[in-house]
Order: structure tokens, then sequence, then C-alpha cells
């Protein structure tokens, strides 16, 4: 084409797209990068505080079993592996939501491209993983110096 038409550029399919892709971000994509961090650091401080929040609502139940003989790393392993689940399980349940969340957005917005990657979700989930442990280590690691008799002291 270009060949033919003199001052005419023609572009590949390819390239087209990446020009899109380019402009789009010259136009929004630093607010959407900032969005899409601001949205990151919540989601990770709702794990945070909800397996901070599962651990410390059970201190009581394992410092019992701590009064009962339970040792200490046991202990810590029960609450990790609690914590764990809950989050394995929520992980899940986000990744089997992928598909129609993805199929509803593009039969109600057909102009724009969604399109939710496999991989970035089993990324993220076990960087959720990584975090929900970590912020249940707060409370499983204050279980070990609490004193198991003041569990049946009231």
């Amino acid at each position: 084409i270009e060949a033919q038409i003199d001052g005419v550029t023609a572009l590949t399919r390819k390239q087209l797209m990446k020009n899109d892709y380019n402009l789009a971000l010259d136009m929004g994509g630093a607010l959407i990068a900032m969005m899409s961090m601001i949205g990151t650091i919540v989601a990770a401080l709702i794990v945070i505080f909800t397996a901070y929040a599962f651990i410390s609502v059970r201190i009581g139940e394992l410092a019992l079993v701590k009064a009962l003989g339970a040792p200490g790393h046991q202990l810590l392993l029960s609450a990790m592996i609690q914590t764990g689940f809950v989050a394995l399980l929520g992980v899940l349940i986000a990744i089997i939501a992928i598909w129609p969340i993805e199929a509803s957005l593009n039969a109600w917005v057909p102009n724009v491209a969604v399109n939710f990657s496999f991989e970035v979700a089993l990324r993220l989930g076990a960087t959720t993983l990584l975090i929900a442990e970590l912020a249940a280590l707060i409370p499983a690691l204050y279980l070990q110096r609490v004193d198991p008799a003041q569990v049946f002291s009231g």
C-alpha cells in the first residue's frame, strides 16, 4: 500500500494494536496504574485484617488447647492451616468467578475489551495466601506468650 500510494502509511494489525495500546496508556495509563495500585493496597489490607481477625477471635480456643497441653508449634501450625484454608477458599472462589464475570462484562460492554488472565489470578492468589499467612502470624505468635492459666480465670 505504501509503495502504491504516496504519503500513506500502512500498519499491520499488530502494529496498529500496539499504537492504540500506547495511545491509551498516554491518555490515562498513569491514572489507571495508580488506581490499580490503590486497589491492590486496599485488597491487601482487607486480607491482612481478615486473617488477623480470624485468628484473634480464636485466641481463647487456642489458649484453652494450650492449657490442656498442646505444644506451641502445633498451635502455630493449627492457626496457619486455618488461615490458609480460608484464604485458599477465597482464592478458589475468585478464580472460578473469573470466567462468568468476564463473559458478563463483554456482553454488557462489548466495545471495551475485558480479559482476565488466569496466570495473573494465580499469581495474585499466591500473594493473597502469603499475605494472609503473614498476617496470621502476629496473633499466633502472641498465643505463644499467653499464660494458659488466664483461660481458666475467666
